[in-house]
């Protein structure tokens, strides 16, 4: 999905969407930020490695500690191996009644997917704004 999008502008979108609704909407990482999620894995499997170091000396005090950075390092190799994260945000309808699809769109104006109109949705009039 790293191709050029079909984009809408904000204003356009909340003025001429059919309704409005929340949905979880893919939003996939730049390449600096997979690699800043690779140095954060790397930054904290050092640091667990210390801290098991530590662990047999002092283990009471650190097991807490301990887990928080694996959580942190599963976190994080969830978000490389997918590549994306998933938000619930405001996404907008957008009716295209000459082609009988129903555009969903993201609060930027980025075409998320589309599908078939739905008998309901077939007989929409556009919100125009007046100045």
């Amino acid at each position: 999905m790293k191709n050029k999008q079909k984009t809408i502008s904000p204003e356009l979108l909340r003025d001429n969407a059919y309704a409005i609704e929340q949905e979880l909407v893919k939003r996939y990482f730049e390449e600096e930020e997979i690699s800043l999620f690779k140095d954060n894995i790397a930054t904290h499997n050092i640091q667990i490695f210390e801290k098991e170091d530590e662990l047999k000396d002092i283990s009471k005090g650190l097991k807490g500690a301990i887990k928080d950075e694996k959580t942190l390092l599963k976190e994080n190799l969830k978000k490389v191996q997918k590549g994306y994260e998933e938000n619930k945000e405001e996404v907008f309808l957008l009716a295209d009644l000459d082609n009988g699809i129903m555009e969903i769109f993201s609060k930027d104006g980025i075409l998320l997917r589309s599908r078939k109109l739905v008998p309901s949705e077939k007989q929409l009039t556009i919100k125009l704004k007046t100045a």
